[in-house]
């Protein structure tokens, strides 16, 4: 009876073995490729956004975005991103080979509950990330539009000493000597009228029209920007010439020459307007903003 007692413990014992889970493949621990894109999209954004900022910093078309004074700083941080996404690869790989072998029970109770399906979350990371690629570095970089301009409240003061760090303009003496259309608005809504007339200055900026003055003239203009393009504020000063719609559109880049003298009842609410005697079309400037 003893050989029949060992041969009941044998086959116990493969029935055992094969009711055993098996360990799971080399390749069923790695992660699928939907996967690795949903982990990584992160690490991805950041490097695509990195790459870009100092991109646009080389190509000096980062001041289309900020102020010159930040682009050091900006630059600094879009290197520190880039460094810690290529230390982030490099750890996450690290890890992932060190984990490639577990059980697979062990590899799903580790793994965090997903609302979607895997290749559903993969394809919607991929997505965004082609997204903002094409948006960052297939969008060709552009400053404000003229329709921008006249959207926003037209700042007739400029952005002011507290967003500069410069002093309001209240008095001829303190123009500068090449002083921009912004510096002449700011003279224009903190000095009397007196000020200014009689004044010719040339004057580079383009025209915004709003509805109540455009029979009239027009705002020679320029955006302002203190902080970033978010804040970015157009600053002008009222030109007067009933007829520029024959000559030009809204938008356009011009030169104009003329001589400040009292508003003769325009519905331009500055005391003082510039009547213009020379005036030249000429292309977007290489930095068109005021800083």
């Amino acid at each position: 009876m003893q050989p029949k007692k060992d041969e009941s413990a044998a086959l116990g014992a493969g029935a055992g073995a094969e009711g055993a889970p098996e360990c799971c493949s080399e390749t069923d621990a790695r992660p699928s490729l939907w996967e690795r894109v949903n982990q990584w999209r992160g690490v991805a954004l950041s490097m695509i956004l990195a790459v870009a900022t100092i991109w646009l910093a080389w190509a000096e078309m980062l001041t289309f975005f900020i102020h010159p004074r930040y682009v050091f700083f900006t630059v600094e941080m879009a290197l520190l991103a880039l460094l810690a996404s290529v230390w982030a690869i490099w750890r996450g790989q690290c890890v992932e080979e060190g984990e490639v072998g577990h059980d697979h029970a062990h590899e799903e109770a580790r793994r965090e509950p997903r609302q979607l399906p895997t290749w559903l979350a993969g394809a919607a990371s991929l997505a965004v990330v082609v997204a903002v690629t094409g948006m960052v570095l297939v969008a060709p970089p552009a400053p404000l539009s003229a329709t921008l301009a006249s959207e926003r409240a037209l700042a007739g003061g400029g952005v002011g000493e507290r967003s500069t760090g410069k002093a309001v303009i209240t008095t001829l003496a303190q123009l500068p000597d090449e002083a921009t259309v912004g510096d002449w608005a700011q003279l224009l809504a903190n000095a009397p009228a007196e000020e200014v007339l009689g004044q010719k200055p040339a004057l580079e900026g383009f025209i915004i029209a709003p509805e109540e003055i455009a029979e009239h003239g027009y705002y020679l203009v320029r955006f302002q920007i203190a902080c970033c393009a978010v804040d970015a504020l157009p600053v002008g000063i009222p030109v007067v010439d009933p007829a520029w719609r024959d000559k030009y559109g809204e938008g356009q880049w011009l030169r104009v020459s003329g001589e400040f003298t009292p508003n003769p009842g325009m519905p331009f609410p500055e005391e003082a307007v510039l009547t213009s005697s020379n005036v030249e079309t000429i292309d977007e400037p290489e930095q068109p903003y005021l800083f």
